[in-house]
């Protein structure tokens, strides 16, 4: 396979004075992904107590309870509860710090079978970095969305912090009540960055947590970001102011109703399997699922801009594609349009009429 094939990890990294660090070229978009995802994959295989407690098994068994049961046990393959024995027990009597790292390991198990990576177009990111967050709104049931859909977000280039090379983020959603999203909710935040020690892949763990049993209620994204980096969990989120904005940028973008995130965040339940004389499991996937988000607005930017050299001077007569950040507003409703409704629009993406019709 080709270098641009994100089937194919090549390796981007090399020793300086005993350190592991990135070197090279600079990678395509499709590279980075794919080299990010390998570690994410590489950090989780080291992970043997995880990979046992969690194992495609344990899981496959949640969905057989689940056919008795009036709760939901798992989504995707993310399990609600720890799929153990008495785990619905165990659950209901679990200490934060239980739930914390049932959390975590929830939404790892859920990557591990369903490895969703999303590929970012360079010249969305660049219009994504200059949109302004101030006023992003989000509500929980948008949140919900990552629930058995977790998203390896990769990074454009890697942060670095205390030696340590920080290259992306999974991003997921946990909740503590699987009859509803009525309980704590947290958004996940698992950083995957090279240990300087070890020179190993590994996750660093920060939890968003919101108790709210309104699912429409809207929370300040920024805030709720910001509390990432008070909720930490064992040894803390190394360099988060880092990469913050770069993280919530790409974090709203996923968070809206274009049809490009929606096929990434579409990820069907995996398929249950009866190995010859074994019980019924689920199979991680060979590969990674790399997920381009972007592309069409970042062609039509690159249109604008080529149209631009060629006539030599700026295009008039049209609007160069941007992003109209989110934005509340207020719908009249009713009879005499009397009823005020306010409304969270989520980003949208306004492409030049001139080249749309081109």
């Amino acid at each position: 396979m080709g270098a641009s094939d994100p089937g194919q990890v090549r390796r981007s990294f090399g020793q300086v004075n005993g350190k592991t660090l990135f070197v090279g070229k600079k990678m395509t978009d499709k590279d980075t992904a794919a080299t990010v995802a390998s570690e994410a994959v590489r950090a989780i295989r080291g992970m043997n107590a995880l990979l046992k407690d969690y194992s495609g098994t344990a899981l496959a068994h949640l969905y057989e309870l689940q056919e008795t049961e009036t709760i939901r046990l798992i989504v995707g393959a993310q399990p609600l509860i720890p799929p153990m024995p008495d785990g619905l027990l165990k659950f209901k009597t679990s200490s934060i710090k239980e739930y914390k790292k049932f959390f975590f390991a929830s939404v790892l198990a859920a990557w591990w079978f369903t490895r969703t990576v999303a590929v970012f177009d360079k010249e969305m990111v660049e219009e994504l970095l200059t949109t302004d967050q101030a006023d992003l709104q989000i509500s929980v049931s948008q949140f919900a969305r990552f629930l058995g859909n977790p998203v390896l977000i990769p990074f454009e280039k890697p942060y670095h912090d205390d030696g340590a090379d920080i290259l992306g983020c999974i991003v997921g959603f946990a909740t503590d009540d699987p009859i509803g999203f009525n309980g704590l909710n947290s958004f996940v935040f698992l950083p995957v960055f090279m240990d300087p020690e070890t020179e190993l892949p590994n996750f660093a763990v920060g939890l968003a947590r919101f108790n709210t049993r309104d699912k429409k209620q809207a929370l300040p994204l920024r805030d709720l970001i910001g509390s990432v980096a008070e909720a930490q969990y064992d040894g803390g989120i190394p360099g988060f102011s880092l990469y913050r904005k770069e993280l919530t940028s790409k974090l709203a973008y996923l968070l809206t109703e274009t049809p490009d995130v929606n096929r990434c965040m579409s990820v069907s339940a995996p398929a249950i399997k009866r190995p010859r004389r074994r019980p019924e499991t689920i199979f991680p996937p060979e590969r990674p699922r790399f997920m381009p988000l972007g592309e069409e607005f970042g062609n039509l930017i690159r249109q604008y801009r080529e149209r631009e050299v060629t006539s030599g001077h700026t295009i008039h007569g049209t609007v160069r594609p941007h992003i109209r950040r989110a934005h509340w507003h207020t719908f009249l409703m009713g009879a005499g349009r009397e009823k005020r409704i306010l409304k969270w629009l989520p980003p949208t993406f306004v492409k030049s009429a001139e080249l749309s019709e081109g």
